[in-house]
C-alpha cells in the first residue's frame, strides 16, 4: 500500500513539473525601455500607454521575437541616468555623438532625422538667431538639439542666457508664462503642442540629425542587432511595418489637423475682404518684399550653417552636374566655387584611379535610377595626388510636385579613419590564415628537400654513369623549380597586394590551396575534389587564394570533433531564364564560374546564417579565429562583382557557393620555357652577394661562356673597387640584402661615380623591392633568386646589348 501511495505521489509530481517546463518555455524575454515626451516620436498617452514612432516599431519587433516589454517613464536626462545605473536596457530617439559612445552602444539603423527648431511667443520680436543675443533661451537637459543650438550661436558669435528643463513641456511652459523669450525643441514636438501653449515657431531651424535605439556600454548588444536586422528590413519593403508606422506618425498633413478653426475662418475672410478690397494691393506687395527679404536672410543663415559643417554637402542634378557644394567640400576637393557650379560631377570629386571613375559614373548613373537602393554608399579618392581619402555618402532624392526626382543631396563623412583600422583588421586574418597555411609549407618544402637530398647522393653514388647522373640532376632542378613556385604563392599571399585584377585559373588557384593545406588536415577529414573547369576570372589571384583558405579553415573547424569529408567543387553556369540564382543576386554577366565548398559538419542555425557573414561575429571558441574570416571573404567576392550563398542543415554539413563572373575573350599569358643555349661574351662582370656560395656559382656560369668576372662577398670593398677602377666594369650584379651596405644603396652610389653602368639587382624577397621600383631607381633588370642560368645569362646578354647601343 505505502508503495503505491508512493508511486501515485511520483506521478502528481511529474505532473505537476511537465506544465512548469512549459510556462518556462513560453517565458517571455524582459526587455526595459526608457520613454520620455517627444511627440510623436514617443510619448505616453492619457491611458498610461507608450506611443509613437518608437513603440510601434518596438512592439512590432516583440511580438517577433517574443519579447515582454516594460516602459520606464521619466524625463530624458532620467532615461539616460536609468541607463547608465542598468535600470533599463534600451534607450529611444538618441542621437549619436563620440562622448557617448563612451558609455553607450548605438544601433546602427537610424529611425529618423530630427530638426531643431526655435519656438516663441506670437508676434514676439524673434525672426533671425541674431534677435536672441543677451536673451534667455530654454532648452532641455543633455538635448542635442539644444547643444546643437549653442554650438549655431557661437558660430554667429553670439551668446544666450541658456536655461535648462527637465522636458520639452517645462521648455514651452517658460516660453508662455514670459521666463525665457524662446526655446529650443525637435520640430515634430513643437508642430503637435505649439497649440497647447499658444506659442509659434520661428523660421530658425537647424542642425538635422539621426536618431537611433540605445543601450549601455558593452550590455545588450543583441538588442541592437535584433532591431538593425528588422529595420534593415523593413526599409527595403516600401510597404512594411516601418514605413507605415512613419505614415501613422509622422503624416506630413497632420500640421493642417492642428490648424485652429477660428484660424481657418480668419483665412477665409481675409481672403474675401482681400477681394473686395483690391486697393490695399501696395500694402500686401510691400509686406511680400519685406517677408522675401526675411526669408533671403533665413536661407543666408542655413548656408552659413551648411558651410561651417564638417562634412561634404553636394546637391547634383539627374545630368550629374553640381548644382551646389559647401566650402569644406571645395576645401577638401581643392576647387574654388566660381569653377564648380554646372560642372560635371565626376571632374570635381577625382576619382582614385580610371577605373574607379568608370564605377563611379555607374553609380551616379545607378542613384537617379533607383535612388533608394543607393542610400549610403563609399567611394575613394586621390587628394593631392597622394593623399587617398575615403567618403561615406548619404543620398537622399529630392522630387518635385508631382513625384519625378529632381535631385540629388549628398552628404559625405569622412571614413579614412575607418577604413584603415578595417584594413589593418583583415591584414590581422590574413596572418591567421598564413598561419594555417605553415604546417602545408613546412610539409611540401620538406618533401622537396627529401627530393633534393635523396638525388643529389645519388648522384654521387652513379658518378661513373652520365646518363643516371643526369637523371638525378634533372629531378633536383624539377624540386628547385616546385620550392620556387612554393616560395612566391606564400610572399604573395604574405605582401600587401596592390589589388591588380588579371585573367587568372580558378581551377588552378583552388587545385594550389587544396595542396598547401591538404597536409594540415587531421587523416578523419578527406578531401573530395571535382575542379575540370578551365575558364578564366578576371580577379586578384592573392585574394581569391585568400577566399578559398577562409571558406576551408570554416569547413574544417565544422567537422574538427566528428571528421567527414571537404567537397570542393567548380562548375560553369551560364545565365538563362531557366537558371536558378540565389535571391538578391544582381546577376549582371553572361556566364558564371560557382565554386563550391561543403562540409560534412554540424551545420549552422538558420538564426545564425544571417549573421555570418558580419565581421567579428563568431561562433568558435577564443583561441580559434578572429571571426573576420568569413567577413574578408564576402568583401573580396563583392569586390569582384561576385556573390556568395550559404546553405546548412544542421546534423548534416553546410556548403558555401562563390559565383565569378566568368572573364570572356581574356587569356592567361604563360612564360615560354626555351632550351636554347644562351649567348656569352668577353665582358668584364662585378658579381657582389654576401653568400660565397652564390658568388662562386654565379661567377662559374658567367666565366664558362667566356665572361671575366671579379667577385665581391663585401658590398663596401666592390665599392672601393668601382671607384678605384671606375671604367673596369661593363656590368654589375649586386645581391639586395646584404650586411652595411644593401644592394640598392650600392646600386645608387655606383650610378653617381659611373651614369652609365649597367646594372642587375637580384633579391630572394620580393617584399623588400619590386620590379617597378628597382627599374625607376636607376637599375637596368631585376632578377627573382633562384635564377635559373639561362635566364641569367639572356639577361646579361640583353642588358649588355641594350647599353652599348645608348
Amino acid at each position: 500500500m505505502k508503495k503505491n501511495i508512493g508511486f501515485i505521489v511520483f506521478l502528481i509530481l511529474i505532473l505537476f513539473h511537465l506544465p512548469c517546463q512549459a510556462v518556462d518555455k513560453e517565458k517571455k524575454r524582459l526587455v526595459r525601455v526608457g520613454v520620455f515626451s517627444l511627440e510623436p516620436i514617443n510619448f505616453i498617452d492619457r491611458n498610461n500607454n507608450a506611443k509613437g514612432l518608437y513603440p510601434g516599431l518596438i512592439k512590432e519587433i516583440a511580438a517577433l521575437e517574443n519579447w515582454k516589454i516594460e516602459y520606464i517613464q521619466g524625463s530624458w536626462a532620467q532615461g539616460l541616468e536609468n541607463l547608465q545605473t542598468g535600470k533599463i536596457d534600451l534607450m529611444t530617439t538618441i542621437a549619436f555623438s563620440p562622448e557617448r559612445t563612451k558609455t553607450m552602444e548605438f544601433s546602427k539603423e537610424p529611425v529618423i532625422d530630427i530638426w531643431g527648431q526655435i519656438f516663441t511667443i506670437p508676434n514676439g520680436q524673434i525672426q533671425t538667431v541674431l534677435n536672441l543675443k543677451d536673451q534667455k533661451v530654454a532648452i532641455m537637459k543633455r538635448d542635442i538639439n539644444g547643444h546643437n543650438f549653442i554650438t549655431t550661436a557661437k558660430n554667429f558669435g553670439i551668446k544666450c542666457k541658456i536655461i535648462e528643463f527637465d522636458s520639452h513641456d517645462e521648455v514651452f511652459a517658460a516660453i508662455r508664462d514670459g521666463n525665457v523669450v524662446a526655446g529650443v525643441a525637435p520640430q515634430h514636438f513643437g508642430l503637435r503642442h505649439t497649440k497647447e501653449y499658444n506659442l509659434v515657431g520661428t523660421s530658425i531651424q537647424f542642425s538635422p540629425f539621426s536618431v537611433f535605439f540605445a543601450t549601455q556600454k558593452g550590455q545588450n548588444l543583441h538588442l541592437l542587432k535584433t532591431i538593425d536586422f528588422w529595420l534593415e528590413k523593413w526599409k527595403k519593403d516600401k510597404s512594411s511595418i516601418y514605413y507605415q508606422q512613419l505614415s501613422l506618425w509622422m503624416n506630413p498633413n497632420f500640421e493642417r489637423r492642428i490648424i485652429p478653426k477660428w484660424l481657418l475662418v480668419s483665412l477665409f475672410t481675409t481672403a474675401g475682404l482681400l477681394i473686395l478690397l483690391f486697393f490695399f494691393n501696395r500694402m500686401l506687395k510691400s509686406q511680400v518684399i519685406k517677408k522675401t527679404k526675411e526669408l533671403k536672410t533665413s536661407e543666408k543663415h542655413y548656408r552659413e550653417l551648411v558651410e561651417n559643417a564638417s562634412t561634404v554637402i553636394l546637391r547634383w542634378d539627374t545630368n550629374g552636374k553640381i548644382i551646389f557644394i559647401n566650402q569644406f567640400g571645395l576645401d577638401l576637393f581643392g576647387h574654388s566655387k566660381n569653377n564648380v557650379i554646372g560642372q560635371d560631377l565626376l571632374d570635381i570629386i577625382s576619382p582614385l584611379r580610371a577605373y574607379s571613375r568608370k564605377a563611379l559614373f555607374k553609380m551616379v548613373e545607378n542613384i537617379c535610377i533607383t535612388p533608394e537602393k543607393y542610400t549610403l554608399n563609399e567611394t575613394e579618392h586621390l587628394i593631392d595626388k597622394k593623399e587617398k581619402l575615403h567618403l561615406q555618402w548619404s543620398n537622399k532624392p529630392i522630387t518635385d510636385n508631382d513625384g519625378n526626382l529632381k535631385e540629388i543631396l549628398s552628404v559625405g563623412t569622412n571614413i579614412s579613419q575607418r577604413k584603415y583600422l578595417e584594413k589593418h583588421l583583415m591584414d590581422a586574418q590574413k596572418m591567421e590564415a598564413i598561419g594555417t597555411l605553415a604546417g602545408g609549407v613546412a610539409h611540401d618544402f620538406n618533401n622537396i628537400l627529401t627530393v633534393i637530398m635523396g638525388n643529389t647522393e645519388l648522384a654521387y653514388a652513379n658518378q661513373h654513369d652520365a646518363e643516371k647522373i643526369t637523371g638525378n640532376l634533372d629531378k633536383v632542378l624539377s624540386a628547385v623549380h616546385r620550392a620556387k613556385e612554393l616560395t612566391g604563392q606564400i610572399l604573395a599571399f604574405s605582401r600587401e597586394s596592390d589589388l591588380e585584377k588579371t585573367p587568372v585559373n580558378l581551377s588552378d588557384i583552388t587545385k594550389e590551396t587544396l595542396s598547401m593545406i591538404r597536409s594540415t588536415l587531421p587523416s578523419t577529414i578527406k578531401i573530395n575534389s571535382q575542379i575540370v573547369c578551365k575558364k578564366t576570372i578576371l580577379a586578384n589571384a592573392t585574394q581569391i587564394h585568400q577566399v578559398i583558405l577562409n571558406l576551408c579553415t570554416n569547413a574544417f573547424h565544422a567537422m574538427e570533433n566528428t571528421g567527414g569529408t571537404l567537397t570542393v567543387s567548380i562548375q560553369e553556369r551560364p545565365l538563362n531564364k531557366n537558371t536558378l540564382y540565389p535571391d538578391g543576386m544582381d546577376m549582371k554577366a553572361d556566364t558564371y564560374l560557382v565554386l563550391q565548398i561543403a562540409d560534412t559538419g554540424a551545420g549552422i542555425s538558420s538564426d545564425i546564417i544571417p549573421k555570418i557573414f558580419e565581421p567579428y561575429y563568431t561562433t568558435k571558441k577564443q583561441g580559434k579565429g578572429t571571426g573576420m574570416g568569413l567577413a574578408v571573404a564576402h568583401s573580396i567576392i563583392r569586390d569582384h562583382n561576385g556573390h556568395i550563398r550559404v546553405d546548412s542543415t544542421l546534423g548534416k554539413g553546410t556548403y558555401f557557393d562563390v559565383y565569378l563572373p566568368v572573364a570572356q575573350g581574356m587569356n592567361i599569358e604563360k612564360a615560354e620555357i626555351t632550351r636554347e643555349k644562351a649567348k656569352g661574351g668577353n665582358e668584364n662582370i662585378l658579381i657582389v652577394d654576401d653568400e660565397k656560395p652564390i658568388v662562386d656559382a654565379l661567377s662559374t656560369i658567367v666565366s664558362n661562356v667566356g665572361y671575366s668576372p671579379t667577385k665581391f662577398t663585401d658590398s663596401t670593398n666592390a665599392l672601393k673597387q668601382v671607384i678605384k677602377n671606375p671604367g673596369l666594369y661593363d656590368l654589375v650584379i649586386t645581391d639586395m640584402t646584404m650586411p652595411e651596405m644593401t644592394g640598392l644603396q650600392l646600386s645608387q652610389k655606383i650610378l653617381q661615380i659611373c651614369p652609365n653602368m649597367p646594372i642587375i639587382i637580384c633579391t630572394g624577397y620580393t617584399g623588400l623591392l619590386t620590379r617597378e621600383k628597382a627599374l625607376a631607381l636607376g637599375a637596368a633588370e631585376y632578377l627573382q633568386k633562384p635564377v635559373l642560368k639561362n635566364d641569367l645569362l639572356t639577361t646579361i646578354r640583353t642588358v649588355l646589348d641594350k647599353a652599348s647601343l645608348t
